[in-house]
């Protein structure tokens, strides 16, 4: 059930992750984020040592990206020097937004998880490899 869930968590923050950047092949880009995530979600299961701080400082910065993501995917520009508001404007955010943040922050969390999981485990390696 709970690997069930972690899916539908991946499948959609994939999804937005890739819809929100604008990559050109966007579900290519989307699989590929889902493989990650779900790649990341796979490790970290396995390793759960992060204290309140660290979990905290990890989260604030999964909602920070996100929220420049999903504000950064409403800025039109078309011409940066001479364009006139008309020109350059803000789209409207919409509840989908409000969503998209969740589950980008949701993904971010996860790969950024697994990326600190990855430097403590390359770090304890190294001090070991010095030691002898």
């Amino acid at each position: 059930m709970i690997g069930i869930i972690y899916s539908i968590l991946a499948v959609i923050s994939g999804y937005f992750i890739s819809s929100y950047l604008h990559f050109k092949f966007q579900y290519l880009v989307g699989i590929g984020f889902f493989c990650l995530i779900i790649a990341c979600i796979r490790r970290n299961r396995k390793q759960n040592f992060l204290t309140k701080s660290k979990r905290f400082i990890i989260i604030a910065f999964s909602i920070l990206l996100s929220f420049a993501i999903v504000l950064g995917d409403h800025i039109h520009v078309e011409d940066a020097y001479t364009g006139t508001t008309i020109d350059n404007y803000i789209v409207p955010y919409t509840v989908i937004d409000l969503l998209a943040l969740i589950f980008i922050a949701l993904g971010i969390y996860e790969i950024v998880k697994c990326i600190y999981f990855f430097s403590v485990k390359s770090k304890c390696r190294i001090k070991f490899r010095l030691n002898r």
